[in-house]
């Protein structure tokens, strides 16, 4: 188990998160997290997962890699 240190940062306390929980879940500057339990002497964090859409998924598809008339099936 990590021992880590509480530093103070304009007037709020940084926790720096170990660097196993940061690359297990492939975390950089700017992800964001969710505190999802806070117990008297506990705190669960979890990464937010985007969830994409349909038309993002897509938009990252290249054209000649998608099944011609797919849309229409079913």
């Amino acid at each position: 188990m990590n021992t880590l240190v509480l530093r103070r940062f304009k007037g709020a306390l940084i926790l720096s998160l170990p660097d196993e929980f940061v690359a297990q879940n492939h975390l950089k500057a700017g992800s964001v997290v969710k505190c999802i339990r806070v117990g008297q002497d506990m705190l669960i964090v979890r990464p937010v997962r985007n969830k994409l859409s349909l038309e993002q998924l897509l938009a990252d598809t290249p054209e000649d890699s998608r099944v011609k008339g797919w849309e229409s099936l079913g």
